[in-house]
């Protein structure tokens, strides 16, 4: 709403519309024909009360005035008026047109599509129901991978998480070690910005002396200029310089805060997570899985691989059903229904594996319960 150069205003009836336009194409689980009709039951129509054509349907979804920003003459602005759809929705719908994600067709749209490779082939498996079960088998030709059932898949990857997930006495000695890191950075924190506002203040001091000499024309204007440019420009690099300890290390321990939490929920989250989030949710927490006869081979991502290769380290050798290790790879039998775990990281051990996270926060993955994104 809003006509002659004035500021555009939310229409409370169609906005909701339009969000809902975007929310549900986002999903990749609907076409444009489906999504105009859909939005037609819903209210949304052209100007004449009819169906949105399907032409003027995409150019909409394309439109980026929808999440804020204005083209005039060729050029992009940012709009004063409030956006109706989240940036992160906005490109995940120019992401399914342009082809980057698929849409994912309902009627087969297994729990593990595309997601389970065949460890003589390395080609995808296929799933297909049959008798109330889905199953997963090779369609390449001569190949002798048997078909393995999506209930023993997702009962096995529950196992391999199981090495992943935090005891309760771990999270607790994650949280103390957290907060003493937290207090240490602190008081740190304290003596670089206390040792910053000396040095402004000796700078200040210098800067008013400058003028001083520039009254009493011990020096001349142009030297003044040229000294008072420097000095403005340590003053700004010491207001960088503050700004950068006040946000940098706290945002990395807030990264390193999230990651932790998605650690410690991670069997929860994958109980929950349903059919067309369940691949998202694996290229998180996996980079590779294979199937070869009755075995399941996962391959666990940074950083869950460091907190697992720490634990099977500690239990080496004391357990033969333990699952087995070849490099950055578990191997498990989708047989197995009660894998043993290994006897919770000591205190020592898990600040080990803090210090490595504080270290390398770009690889920490940042999960959203609603989209699971890094």
């Amino acid at each position: 709403m809003g006509e002659g150069g004035k500021m555009k205003e939310l229409d409370l009836i169609k906005a909701p519309l339009i969000r809902k336009m975007f929310e549900l194409y986002a999903t990749g689980t609907t076409g444009l024909e489906e999504l105009a009709l859909k939005m037609h039951s819903l209210g949304l129509t052209n100007t004449k009360g009819n169906v949105i054509r399907v032409s003027v349907m995409h150019k909409m979804l394309q439109n980026p005035f929808y999440k804020g920003l204005i083209r005039v003459k060729g050029k992009t602005y940012i709009g004063k008026h409030i956006p109706i759809v989240a940036s992160k929705t906005f490109q995940k719908v120019q992401d399914i047109m342009k082809g980057k994600i698929v849409l994912k067709g309902l009627k087969n749209n297994f729990q593990y599509r595309k997601a389970i490779k065949c460890g003589l082939c390395h080609y995808s498996l296929i799933g297909e129901r049959q008798k109330g079960h889905v199953y997963y088998r090779c369609h390449t030709k001569h190949c002798i991978m048997k078909t393995i059932r999506e209930d023993a898949v997702s009962r096995t990857l529950l196992n391999a998480f199981e090495y992943v997930e935090f005891y309760p006495q771990e999270i607790k000695n994650l949280s103390e070690l957290m907060l003493e890191i937290r207090e240490d950075w602190a008081s740190q924190k304290a003596d670089l910005l206390k040792s910053i506002s000396l040095q402004r203040n000796n700078t200040q001091t210098r800067l008013a002396r400058l003028t001083d000499l520039l009254v009493e024309d011990t020096i001349t204007k142009e030297t003044y200029n040229q000294k008072k440019e420097e000095i403005l420009s340590e003053l700004l690099l010491m207001k960088e310089r503050e700004d950068e300890i006040t946000a940098q290390k706290e945002t990395i321990l807030t990264r390193v805060d999230n990651f932790l939490e998605l650690v410690k929920r991670l069997i929860e989250t994958v109980k929950k997570t349903n059919t067309t989030k369940m691949s998202d949710l694996l290229k998180i927490v996996t980079s590779n899985l294979a199937a070869n006869g009755k075995e399941l081979m996962i391959s666990i991502a940074s950083p869950f691989f460091e907190a697992l290769q720490m634990r099977l380290l500690q239990y080496s050798g004391e357990n033969r059903k333990m699952a087995r290790t070849e490099n950055r790879t578990l191997v498990f039998s989708l047989t197995d229904t009660n894998p043993i775990k290994a006897p919770p990281l000591t205190k020592k051990e898990l600040r080990t594996y803090l210090e490595y996270l504080l270290s390398d926060t770009q690889n920490l993955t940042q999960l959203d319960d609603e989209e699971f994104s890094l």
